[in-house]
């Protein structure tokens, strides 16, 4: 386990958002894919990735982590660990109080 990991699931405060289906599951063979930027399952222009390569880098950035639990033939679990916000980001913030141009 990455010592961040490690961090946010020793921490008293963690945030978790878990999606599941029921659906076919990742093929174990794709499990070390999912993640990459432009994996898809699709055909050819049938559409884009699967936007866990997003879901992944928004995790890390906030120091978070994201897991999957898979049972081919019987869904997948992705699991969403990140640090809970402390007194400092749930503090109030002043409105700031922006004019509107005027057309030239």
């Amino acid at each position: 386990m990455a010592p961040a990991v490690a961090e946010i699931l020793a921490s008293d405060e963690v945030a978790l958002i878990e999606v599941s289906d029921t659906g076919p599951g990742v093929p174990t063979g794709l499990l070390d894919k999912i993640f990459e930027p432009f994996f898809t399952t699709k055909a050819v222009n049938e559409g884009t990735g699967m936007g866990l390569a997003t879901v992944y880098g928004i995790a890390q950035q906030a120091g978070g982590h994201v897991s999957v639990s898979n049972i081919e033939g019987a869904g997948a679990a992705f699991r969403i660990f990140l640090p809970a916000a402390g007194e400092a980001e749930l503090a109030e913030v002043q409105p700031v109080e922006v004019k509107a141009k005027t057309p030239r």
